[in-house]
């Protein structure tokens, strides 16, 4: 079977729309992959943010609590003899298993003003 053409220029119209076609939906393709990896980029940094300011805030209730109970059993003196090794408290592993991964990898550096 022979097909005809009635004019000159629609002998390559069908390469031309299938090629024009396959950009189109590789170019919305790889703009969904983009936007689908940036997403879960972020979301990987909003949680690995949320567990570092989660063990901030525990290392301050512990030494908060470690405070409270020095100034309660042993009064204000034993407070201000002790503000060294309250600096050094962090939270550990002992305290949360969620906290073997955070240490200070995300830096918590606790400084103290006491006035």
């Amino acid at each position: 079977m022979k097909t005809t053409f009635s004019r000159k220029g629609d002998k390559g119209f069908s390469l031309v729309a299938s090629l024009i076609i396959l950009a189109i939906i590789s170019t919305t393709m790889g703009g969904i992959f983009l936007w689908t990896s940036q997403t879960s980029n972020l979301s990987q940094r909003y949680n690995e943010m949320q567990t570092s300011l989660y063990a901030a805030e525990s290392a301050m209730q512990k030494i908060r609590s470690s405070i409270l109970n020095t100034y309660q059993n042993l009064g204000e003196p034993s407070v201000a003899l002790r503000i060294n090794s309250y600096k050094s408290i962090a939270p550990v592993s002992s305290d949360d298993p969620h906290f073997l991964n955070v240490g200070n990898a995300f830096g918590i550096h606790l400084q103290l003003n006491l006035e």
